[in-house]
């Protein structure tokens, strides 16, 4: 699904063959492809995301705001997502792909529910109210899609590095 209820981008890093030499059996980098997958799960069960599910390489998760988590949460305003780990060379890549539906359906809630309560004080409501109200829910609905993105991209660094570094 195209913007604004969704975002997909890759994250990639170069890594020292050398410096993994001894760790993995039979000099095979597959294994830390294998290490970093289940970290990043890992860090997903940490901040509580529900249905986490690896296959291989792939990890599918959900999130949303509708959790008994605080606000803080790193997986809140997002719906769910998939994230694939692969080793070429000696490159590792992480492909994401996140959906932000349920803060779409909830900025738009609020938008009818305040607007809904502002025609009931106002008797006739003018149309320059009901506009600004609609800037400040997409505004507010934006804000929070970047601010989603931004954190969670760092979430997904963290879990990498601290596996390959």
């Amino acid at each position: 699904m195209p913007f604004p209820i969704s975002h997909q981008a890759t994250l990639s890093w170069n890594i020292n063959p050398e410096k993994y030499k001894n760790i993995f059996p039979n000099n095979s980098l597959e294994s830390l492809k294998e290490v970093v997958v289940v970290e990043i799960a890992k860090e997903l069960g940490r901040a509580k995301g529900r249905d986490t599910l690896i296959q291989i390489n792939v990890i599918t998760f959900r999130g949303g705001m509708f959790r008994l988590v605080n606000n803080r949460n790193i997986l809140s305003p997002i719906t769910g997502g998939r994230i694939e780990v692969a080793l070429t060379g000696n490159r590792v890549t992480v492909d994401y792909y996140l959906i932000f539906m349920q803060m779409l359906v909830g900025a738009t809630l609020i938008f009818i529910s305040l607007g809904l309560f502002v025609s009931l004080l106002v008797k006739d409501l003018p149309l320059g109210m009901i506009g600004m109200m609609a800037v400040i829910c997409i505004w507010c609905f934006i804000m929070n899609f970047l601010i989603g993105i931004n954190r969670f991209s760092s979430f997904l660094k963290k879990a990498v590095e601290r596996n390959i570094y």
